[in-house]
């Protein structure tokens, strides 16, 4: 586990997008889950951008803007909107990666 607190609370909600978009597609989109969710994909946009980390910031608003999107009923979380979602929490862990290893991201 990251000794810089950044890293291991971005983990944390990174994971928990990871793991919450699997659970929205295998078991449909309950108001809660999803409004958890949101509330994750924003703490991560504010840290990253607090840190200076502004391509990562804008990642994490546009799940939340996706996450935002289920929410209103706009798209159905499945297949290919969970896949693009999954894609960016991915890229947004190597960010994190990047930063524990280097303290900068690629």
């Amino acid at each position: 586990m990251s000794a810089d607190p950044f890293v291991r609370e971005a983990r944390e909600d990174v994971t928990r997008l990871s793991d919450g978009l699997v659970t929205l597609e295998t078991e449909g989109a309950e108001r809660e889950t999803v409004d958890e969710l949101f509330r994750r994909a924003h703490s991560l946009k504010s840290s990253f951008g607090m840190e200076g980390y502004d391509g990562a910031s804008d990642l994490a608003h546009a799940v939340e803007d996706l996450l935002d999107a289920v929410r209103a009923g706009e798209v159905d979380p499945e297949g290919e909107v969970i896949d693009r979602g999954l894609d960016a929490v991915d890229a947004l862990d190597d960010v994190l990666t990047d930063v524990e290893r280097t303290g900068d991201p690629a």
